[in-house]
């Protein structure tokens, strides 16, 4: 059995009255080669460009597509910064924020965040980012359980102007949790939010639009469920201050459409429209 993976963008429109999911289409694959995108794990909208970065072990590179062509039009380095695992990017009125917090294992101890002024990223190929380091405050065991652990995450959105909100991948429990991460570098404990969202999924990306003060995480069913890699959207709204899991949560399966897919990034263009990534994967059997 081989297994090809590709990158695809689509759009997911939200309707103004209703607030549901609809009209979810394939737009363009995301290039290979001159650059290759094979592991785009994070995107924003900024400057009328997806900016997206590949995955773990990738170059310390952001690299803007022009939504029309879907080819990359310029690539940014961060000089001071290293792609150990890489998992979403979010950002703000003035900064961009690159979330280098993955943890698959549960053993790192190097989580960070990498914050970028947009006046520098404008100016020039290459910049030097500010850093956010955190840990968890109830972590106590830091041996590696590989998919089988509390604190793994890759998901990150700025909510406010002086946070941001890590949310977790949901590898055990049950329950996908809600940290608040201040924007000022620094070095920083984080505990979770009151409130957890009961999910039984694997949360991949996720983009908080201001416009419409609502939070959209994207995921896919685990390889063990009885319907494995099955994307989905969860929409939370209604929430109470930063507890952003304490409203409404809303889950929209996309199975009917892209089935056997790993949803990877979303973020949010307007108030209704939003862009994803996914990686669709196909079989072939070989006798």
């Amino acid at each position: 059995m081989r297994i090809i993976c590709l990158i695809l963008v689509f759009v997911l429109g939200i309707l103004t009255g209703s607030s549901q999911v609809n009209d979810i289409k394939e737009k363009f694959a995301l290039p290979k080669s001159p650059d290759n995108l094979s592991e785009s794990s994070g995107i924003i909208f900024f400057n009328n460009k997806v900016i997206t970065h590949n995955d773990s072990g990738g170059e310390s590179k952001l690299y803007e597509v022009d939504v029309d062509t879907g080819l990359v039009t310029r690539t940014v380095t961060i000089a001071n910064a290293k792609n150990v695992d890489w998992e979403d990017i979010t950002h703000d009125e003035h900064y961009i924020y690159v979330a280098d917090i993955g943890n698959n294992s549960g053993n790192r101890t190097d989580l960070k965040i990498y914050k970028i002024s947009k006046t520098s990223y404008l100016a020039s190929t290459t910049v030097n980012a500010e850093i956010i380091a955190f840990s968890y405050s109830n972590q106590v065991d830091f041996s590696s359980k590989v998919n089988n652990n509390a604190w793994d995450a890759e998901a990150l959105v700025s909510f406010d102007d002086s946070n941001l909100i890590l949310i977790s991948k949901n590898w055990t429990g049950g329950a996908t949790k809600g940290y608040l991460v201040s924007k000022t570098a620094g070095k920083y404990s984080l505990s979770p939010l009151a409130t957890p969202l009961s999910n039984s999924g694997l949360i991949t990306g996720a983009t908080y639009n201001m416009l419409s003060e609502k939070l959209f995480l994207v995921g896919y069913t685990s390889l063990t469920s009885p319907a494995p890699l099955q994307p989905f959207v969860w929409k939370c709204e209604d929430f109470i201050g930063n507890d952003v899991f304490s409203g409404t949560n809303t889950q929209t399966s996309l199975s009917s459409t892209f089935s056997f897919e790993q949803t990877e990034a979303i973020t949010f263009v307007n108030e209704n429209n939003y862009f994803m990534t996914s990686e669709a994967f196909s079989v072939s059997i070989i006798c």
